[in-house]
């Protein structure tokens, strides 16, 4: 475990401005919890789940170096986090992810990402509980399908910027479970560090095992409340009046529907459909 950073200001309180901004934030945060056009790509963290991933091997483009199987990586900026590393969260968010069917029958592509209320608009997937799936002009199918963006700071690394951790499929319950925990904390997530490890998962249908990633919450604390002011513990005044304004800007831009941008194929087919038939 890392040498914890220990504060030499923690009896002096950051200003009222800060305090408020946190509230505010704290308050979409739990909105958010319970139902991403910034501009921002935002890089992701990488659980190295395959033995035969790229990022492994030194002959090619995608290798980084002292990366590990079953461990983790930021591959934008070729950073190996080894297999386990502190992340502080900044939120837990839930989109629908857009991709076109494969005519082949191979993997679909990725087009873009839709904000849960627009999602819903589009019925279900026939025989699926949870993808929702429309045929575009030129007859392409589209499938929208539920994942989870773990948004946040890496511990050491937090020059890097927010950086996420991306929940699909049978993943998604491991995201619903931190977003469980910070509700029952009380809603603030930038106050946590959490422990991310790897966690074999097994697919008996497929015959494959797989690793993803998960969080626990750990005793050490950022900041903590006392009278309505925000007394620094392991961050820094600086770093707090720096993380907090990130935090709230993160949520007000979920909240308003401006994370992420909207996508034409999906509005264009609600335009021309009967939304009456769909179902929920």
């Amino acid at each position: 475990m890392p040498q914890v950073k220990k504060s030499t200001t923690k009896e002096i309180a950051v200003s009222s401005d800060i305090a408020q901004l946190l509230a505010d934030a704290a308050a979409l945060e739990k909105s958010n919890l319970s139902a991403i056009d910034s501009g921002t790509r935002v890089p992701f963290i990488k659980c190295i789940s395959k033995a035969e991933d790229p990022i492994l091997d030194k002959t090619s483009p995608d290798y980084i170096p002292k990366a590990v199987y079953k461990g983790f990586c930021a591959p934008e900026s070729k950073l190996s986090l080894g297999l386990e590393f502190y992340f502080t969260v900044f939120g837990v968010f839930s989109v629908y992810e857009e991709k076109i069917k494969s005519e082949d029958g191979g993997l679909p592509s990725i087009v873009g990402y839709v904000m849960p209320e627009v999602a819903k608009q589009v019925p279900m997937a026939d025989g699926s509980y949870f993808d929702r799936e429309f045929e575009d002009e030129e007859g392409n199918v589209h499938i929208l399908s539920p994942i989870f963006w773990v948004f946040g700071l890496i511990e050491d690394y937090e020059e890097l910027g927010l950086h996420s951790l991306v929940f699909r499929s049978t993943a998604a319950p491991k995201a619903k479970a931190v977003a469980k925990t910070i509700s029952e904390k009380g809603g603030i997530s930038c106050q946590y560090v959490f422990h991310v490890t790897s966690e074999r998962k097994e697919f008996k249908k497929y015959n494959s095992v797989s690793y993803q990633p998960i969080l626990e919450i750990t005793d050490r604390i950022n900041f903590h409340i006392k009278n309505g002011k925000v007394v620094p513990e392991e961050w820094s005044i600086e770093e707090i009046e720096e993380y907090v304004k990130l935090y709230h800007k993160l949520h007000d831009d979920y909240a308003n529907s401006r994370m992420i941008s909207k996508t034409a194929t999906v509005e264009g087919y609600l335009q021309i459909t009967d939304n009456s038939k769909v179902r929920f």
